[in-house]
Formats: C-alpha cells, structure tokens, sequence
C-alpha cells in the first residue's frame, strides 16, 4: 500500500547558463541575484586551520581585534540575515531570486552552521529562522536538510560544544514562539513518511537536555550546565505553549481548512558553482485537504518505524508486522526492494535473512542480487558495491550462497571477464579470505602476494588467472579493506580520537569535525538528490492537528518538567545545607532568580493541562495533573515553600479555566483544594479536631 505522503516527480532540466539572470525583473532582480550570490560566497570561505576553534575558545563575541576572516564572514551572514528579514516577502515573488536563495543560501547555511565560532552560529540561526519564515514552502527539501543534519545534530551530538547548544536551544525558544511554522513543521516532516521526523526529534531532544545530570562534564561549567538545562525546559513548556495558542485561535477562526502548496520549481543542486539557478514559481497553488490525511500519513509512519525496530530485534518478526500492515509487498522481488531502500535497517539482520537458504530466502536473495547493476566495474568495486547494503554472516554457508548469486550476476554484466560464473565464485570467495587475513588484527602472519597468485592457479578454466589482474586485485584489498560505509567511518573517528592528546576537550573537538564533515557531505548529496523534485507543501489550520502534535509531546514534556523540578528542589536542599539551613541561600538552577525557572516549569503543566483537557485525552490530563499535585507537595507534610505556592496557583488556575473539561480530574484538584483550606484554619488558630469537622462540615 502506498503511503498518503506527498508525491514527487522529475523537473525540467535547468538552462546551461553561466551568467546572472538577465530577465524576470530587469536590473534591480540581476543586481539582487548578484549580491546574494557574492554574500554567499563570502561567508562560505573556509576559516584557516585552527582559527575557529582559537575563536570559539576565547567565547567573546566577533570585534575589531578579532581575525579578518572572522570578521568578513560574521558580516556576510549579518547581511544576509537583514536581507530576508526585510525583504523576504519581496524575494519570494521573484523566481529567479528563490532559485539563488536555494543554490546559494542554503549552502551557506549548511557550511557555517557548524562553525564553532558563536556568533557566526547565531548568525545561521537568524538566517535559517528567516529562511523558515519566507521560503518554507519553497524550499521545503532545503529546510528540512538543514534543520535535521545541522541544528539537530549541534543539540544530539556528545561532540557539540553547550555554547553551540544553548544557542540552538534559543533559537528553538524563538521558533516555537510562531505556532503555525510548529505546526507545519509537524505536517509536513513528521507526517511524510520520507521525511525526518523534525517534531517528534526536537522534542526529545529538548527534553534530554533539560534532564542533564547537575554534575557537568569534563570541560563544562556548573552555570553554563545549569543554563542549558534551563533554557531547554523553556523550549520544551515553549512548545505546549504554543499548541495551546494555535489550538485556541484555529478553534475560534472555526477550524477548517487545510492547504496544500505546490512547492516552487527548484534550481541547480546546491554545489557552490556559477550557475544560474533556473526559473522557480513564486505562485502557490493552493487546494483543501481534510486532516485525515495527516493523520494517516502519520499512522502509516508509526507503523514502518515500528516494524523496522521489530526488524532490527529479529528480521522475521519484523516483517511479518510489516507484511500484515501492507507496508510490504510480499513477493520476493518487494521483499527485496524494501530490504534495499528502507533506511534504519540493521545491516546484520539483513545478511542473515538473505543468507538462512531456504526457498523463500533464496528467492530474496536472488532478487535482491539481481536488482543491483555490476556493469563496467572492476571485480574488487563489485564485491563492494554487493556488500554495501548488507554485512556478510559468519557461516560459510551462507556466505557460500551469497557469493554463487553474485558472481553469476557479475559475469552476467561484465561477459569475457571470466571464462565461466565458478572462475567468479572461486575468486570472490579468495578475496573475502583475503580481506580477513589482511585487516584482521589477530592474524599475525599475513597471506604475501606470491602466496595469493598461488592460491588462485587454475581456476579460469583449468587456465591461470593474469598475474597482472592478481597481483592488482592482493594491492587493492590490502590497501583498501572491504567494509561498510558505517564501520569505516566509525573506526576512522576512532582512531582520529585516540591520536589526539590534550584530553577529553580537544577529543571532542577532532570527533565533532569529523562528525560534521560527514553531515556536511551527506547533506550536499542530499541537496543535489533532490534538486529536481516536486514536492508540495502543506499547511493546515485545523484544530485537530493539535492531538497527534501533543501525543508526541507529552511524555519527554512531563519527563523534562518533573526531573528539571526534581533536581531543582534537590540543588535547593544541598545549598541550604552548606549555607547552614538558610533558605535564602538555594537557587533554582540555571537562572539568577530561582522563582522565576519555578514558574516556567509550572507554566508548562497549565499548557499541557489545557491541550488535555480540550481535546479530552484522558490519559495526559491525569499524569500532568498527577504530577502537578505532588509538586504543590500538599500531602506530604513537606514544609510549603514559594515553589510549592506556584503549583497550588496553577492547579486552581486550571480548575478555574478547565472546569467544565476536567470530568475525573475534579477529584485531586478538590483534594488539594482541601488541603488548602484546612492548613489555612490551623493557620488562623483552629485546632486540628476543628479543623477536621470545618472541613467534613
């Protein structure tokens, strides 16, 4: 079945041009292409070696004493900010400008995104949120790149530094403060079963950071750790907020309504070169959907992602899922084509299931073989192009099958090469051995040259093999080891990492260079991948949205609140025992006043609160409310503090506004309510037997 994700087709190839456009608004568009395009490139000057860390290390902002290249790219970036903020409204119109936008800009973005340096950091920042605010629906491939293989990764790495960290989590705090641009991040990346869930992964990883250990790392200060967490928890309640708003305003505007967006042609892949991008549409076709349509979409989602994690336990189980939610074709040809293009595979579960050898299995692994194109290869490059989406079982026999398949296959595009498919078979096989005995760190004596030509007499026919061809084949595996993309870019950060002295900082710092090399590179062959798509992009003004959006917030939303709380309250003790039993002298963490990080918290159980009890989803409206109750700590015979006052407000706050929504939930509320009273009679004199008949009265 195919899922109801937005549909994607071919584009018209770019003009072969050189030169900046010449029409489509006249001289100010030409002038305006220009300057983008010099900006650009300007910001895009890599720093020299060392600069950026000596930069970032210092931690002032970018002035007159700091290096010209700094400075020059800081200023680029500066100017390009102020562009689309001033003028984004204005570019969109022009097709010939949203195509510099997307071959330049975004490559712009890509590359200084990761910089060390902060300010030029908040500087991509502005630049990306303006980009998000003007361009979303035409570079809707673009953003989501970006967003997903640099923002996301600076707040996911182990390697970034909390600097690089707590900007991104500001410029999240800023973002979340547009609830329509949350809202269609949602729609279109986390209902589109090709795209990156951005939502649900921002949200786990706000709530991560805010339930970071109050011990720091290696390197990293107790305020700025402190900080960090409490600008996340921000972020977080930022989000609940913000579905509350929107669900409100979509509520009164009537709630209907859902566009969808022809996304504007796209130009030449983002490769940095002096092409001229191709004529874009800066006009937006728009046509009504029904929210079911998000909401399937994202259900046929849930259930691939499951089955894949179902898969990586054990492949027959997993699908078995798939193939009852029709998630797969069940023929071996759509077996094999999802165990080819389905990302998040376990490479391993793959191998065992194309090598178990019984029909049905071989019939995969037939079909998988034969959907792979060996033509024009050399015979090392084909082995690795067949071992490139799978690792090879440990059981001979399996590799045995594996190995049949695929030299009947490679002589089959590559005809003359062999005398027959066994010479093929016997060869590949020598080589895998080869490549074991090579690079395999408990065989101490290594198979010489000679030893291998000799291994491989008579194999073409009862004819030798031309020692040229073997010779070359032992230089190519000795110096290139057969292995997965993933294990050599594991292994080479690994050794990167154990070479590098001057302890854990300077560790991180050569993984996390590494690490965005990598994201770097992947996001550009990403950009070109997608170039010449049509995608459409959607917006939606219903206020249903609002409940799958919440159902994927709600658990990291309550397990940030309740720790950032819970650690608070226990920093709070620890100082009031080093100051002696002094309550002035606790403070909340993360914040110069200890109240006011109390009262963001407590913001975020009335918003989530509110989101509950709207839509009623009883299950999240009784764990906020159970978790609301045991911070007023009313029950517990806990000493009320200022903190404990603020769940209280915010409990009658919610009784007060949700009242005629609450249903069960009157009953912790009116307990505590009760509680209130009560210690407000012992507090007016009344004794304890008094006070129990007031209240029973």
């Amino acid at each position: 079945a195919a899922p109801p994700s937005p549909s994607t087709a071919p584009r018209p190839a770019r003009p072969d041009s050189t030169s900046a456009p010449t029409g489509g608004g006249g001289p100010a568009h030409r002038d305006a292409f220009l300057v983008l395009r010099a900006l650009c490139k300007l910001s895009m000057k890599p720093l020299p070696e060392g600069q950026a860390a000596a930069v970032a290390e210092l931690g002032a902002g970018v002035d007159d004493a700091s290096p010209i290249e700094v400075r020059s790219k800081a200023l680029s970036l500066s100017l390009l900010a102020s562009i689309l903020t001033e003028s984004g409204a204005r570019l969109r119109g022009a097709e010939r400008l949203v195509g510099a936008v997307k071959q330049y800009l975004c490559l712009a973005l890509l590359k200084n995104g990761v910089c060390p340096v902060a300010r030029v950091l908040e500087l991509s920042l502005d630049l990306f949120l303006a980009l998000l605010e003007h361009f979303r629906d035409h570079l809707k491939n673009e953003i989501g790149i970006v967003f997903s293989n640099v923002f996301l990764l600076l707040l996911e790495s182990p390697n970034s530094s909390v600097a690089q960290k707590l900007a991104t989590v500001r410029a999240v705090r800023r973002l979340v403060a547009r609830p329509q641009q949350l809202v269609d991040l949602f729609v279109n990346y986390d209902c589109d079963v090709d795209g990156a869930s951005l939502y649900a992964r921002l949200a786990t990883d706000l709530s991560r950071l805010a339930q970071l250990p109050a011990a720091p790392p290696e390197g990293v200060s107790r305020e700025d750790q402190d900080m960090l967490r409490y600008e996340a928890m921000r972020a977080a309640v930022g989000m609940a907020g913000a579905l509350a708003r929107w669900a409100d305003e979509a509520a009164a505007e009537g709630g209907e309504g859902g566009a969808a967006a022809g996304g504007a042609p796209t130009a030449a892949p983002a490769s940095g070169e002096d092409e001229e991008p191709a004529p874009s549409s800066g006009v937006v076709a728009v046509s009504m959907m029904p929210p079911s349509q998000f909401a399937a979409a994202l259900e046929y989602k849930r259930e691939l992602l499951h089955g894949v994690a179902l898969f990586n336990g054990k492949a027959k189980e997993g699908l078995e899922y798939l193939r009852r939610t029709n998630h797969v074709e069940w023929t071996a040809e759509g077996v094999a084509h999802f165990l080819q293009t389905t990302p998040g595979l376990d490479k391993s579960q793959i191998g065992d299931y194309l090598g178990a050898g019984t029909p049905w299995h071989n019939a995969v692994l037939y079909a998988y073989v034969d959907a792979l194109d060996f033509h024009g290869l050399h015979f090392d490059d084909g082995i690795r192009h067949f071992l490139a989406g799978f690792r090879l079982p440990g059981e001979a026999q399996k590799i045995d099958r594996m190995m049949e398949k695929f030299a009947a296959r490679y002589c089959q595009h590559n005809p003359g090469t062999f005398s027959s498919a066994d010479t093929a078979y016997v060869l590949a096989y020598s080589l895998i051995m080869l490549n074991t005995d090579a690079h395999s760190a408990q065989i101490k004596k290594k198979m010489t040259v000679d030893e291998f030509v000799r291994n491989n007499r008579g194999i073409n026919g009862e004819k030798d093999l031309p020692t040229e061809f073997l010779v070359s084949l032992y230089d190519r595996i000795v110096h290139n080891e057969i292995k997965m993309k993933d294990d050599d870019e594991a292994a080479a950060a690994a050794a990167a990492a154990a070479a590098t002295g001057g302890g854990a900082r300077r560790r991180r710092e050569v993984l996390y260079a590494r690490e965005v090399a990598r994201s770097v590179q992947k996001s550009q062959a990403l950009f070109k991948a997608k170039a010449n798509q049509r995608v459409a992009y959607y917006s939606t003004s219903h206020a249903e949205t609002v409940v799958p959006m919440f159902q994927q917030l709600w658990c990291p939303l309550l397990a940030a609140l309740a720790v950032f709380l819970e650690t608070a309250d226990r920093q709070r003790r620890e100082a009031e025992a080093d100051a002696g039993g002094d309550p002035g002298a606790a403070q909340a963490p993360g914040a110069a006043d200890g109240d006011a990080a109390v009262r963001a918290a407590v913001e975020g159980f009335s918003h989530a609160l509110h989101v509950a009890c709207t839509f009623a989803l009883r299950t999240e409206q009784s764990a906020f409310l159970a978790a609301l109750v045991t911070f007023t700590a009313l029950h517990t015979g806990e000493r009320l503090r200022a903190r404990h006052l603020h769940g209280v407000r915010a409990l009658v706050w919610v009784a007060l506004r949700e009242g005629n929504l609450l249903g069960e939930g009157w009953g912790p509320v009116l307990k505590c309510i009760s509680e209130v009273h009560r210690l407000h009679l012992l507090a007016e004199g009344a004794r304890e037997p008094d006070a129990a008949a007031a209240l029973a009265a």
